[in-house]
């Protein structure tokens, strides 16, 4: 049995963010980016070359915020070390590796950098994986903190901290392992963060890329419904439901049963720029259609019925 985890990361302007001639040092930005096709695929690799004091794109913003994360983090780690935390096709050019090395070398500097860049497309810095997983305001009081009394195996921790935090550029997870290690929960628990991530922003459907109305889907399907609502779907409504984030900022009502499979959430800006946030859950194609969907969690996905039934008959078993 296995869980599956998609996350889709779209490009977008921001016209409205703030003003970033702040940051010291802002050479000419000589980046390869890699850019993901709505399927997953990727396309060409682009080079984008920034004179100094354009505003840079979301995308290129968000790549320096990991960047910058990961320098802040890894105290002892070298710029090339650094520089090698990027996906497949990022390469950085020597101006962005000079302004790294610059920021690393200048505590003060890089605070300021980093603070710069997440107030440019967010309300507040979101919350590490460590803060998401041991702050009584998000999910802390469920989980109880991290270390040996969590409510997470150890091996889980580690992979969370060291895969999954702000510097990461994980794009596809397959979680896999025998029954009863937790699959299925660490799958909940990484949908509730890219949704916590997402009500940080000051516009989610600009920085996205999206039009101005609409909300955007993060979708739990199963075999069917019933599934959904009796695994996934209950764990994430218990840890929603104890975490004063979810109750008191992003909208969710925990006197509810959300027995529709529909969670109405939303954004946490205050500037009239909220963007509704949608958790789902489905079993078909169908309950994809039509939607801005960011996140598509797959519980069990090997054994879903309507794969059998598109299949032709040449390929069914006799036995099935």
């Amino acid at each position: 049995m296995s869980a599956k985890l998609k996350t889709n990361c779209s490009q977008g302007k921001d016209p409205l963010a703030p003003d970033l001639n702040i940051l010291p040092s802002l050479p000419e930005l000589e980046d390869h980016l890699y850019i993901y096709d709505a399927d997953f695929k990727p396309r060409e690799e682009v080079s984008l070359a920034l004179p100094p004091g354009c505003p840079q794109s979301a995308l290129e913003r968000e790549i320096f915020r990991r960047l910058l994360y990961a320098v802040n983090k890894r105290a002892s780690t070298g710029i090339e070390d650094v520089a090698s935390l990027c996906p497949n096709g990022l390469v950085l050019g020597d101006a962005s590796k000079h302004m790294l090395a610059n920021a690393s070398a200048n505590p003060v500097q890089l605070e300021a950098v980093e603070r710069a860049l997440w107030l440019a497309d967010y309300v507040a810095r979101p919350p590490t994986i460590s803060e998401f997983l041991s702050d009584p305001r998000f999910l802390g009081s469920s989980l109880g903190g991290l270390g040996q009394g969590s409510g997470l195996w150890p091996a889980w921790q580690n992979i969370l901290l060291n895969q999954f935090d702000l510097d990461s550029f994980v794009h596809n997870v397959v979680l896999t392992g025998g029954i009863g290690i937790g699959k299925t929960l660490i799958m909940v628990l990484l949908v509730l963060y890219r949704i916590c991530l997402v009500a940080h922003l000051r516009n989610p459907r600009r920085f996205f890329g999206l039009s101005p109305d609409g909300a955007i889907f993060f979708v739990i399907m199963s075999v069917t419904k019933e599934t959904v609502r009796a695994t996934a779907w209950q764990q994430a409504l218990r840890w929603m439901q104890s975490s004063p984030f979810f109750c008191h900022e992003a909208g969710f009502d925990p006197t509810r049963s959300y027995s529709d499979l529909r969670v109405e959430l939303r954004s946490i800006a205050t500037n009239g720029q909220s963007a509704q946030l949608v958790l789902s859950g489905g079993s078909q194609l169908q309950h994809l259609l039509g939607r801005d969907t960011l996140v598509i969690a797959m519980d069990d996905p090997g054994d879903r019925s309507e794969c059998h039934r598109s299949r032709p008959e040449s390929l069914r078993s006799p036995h099935a």
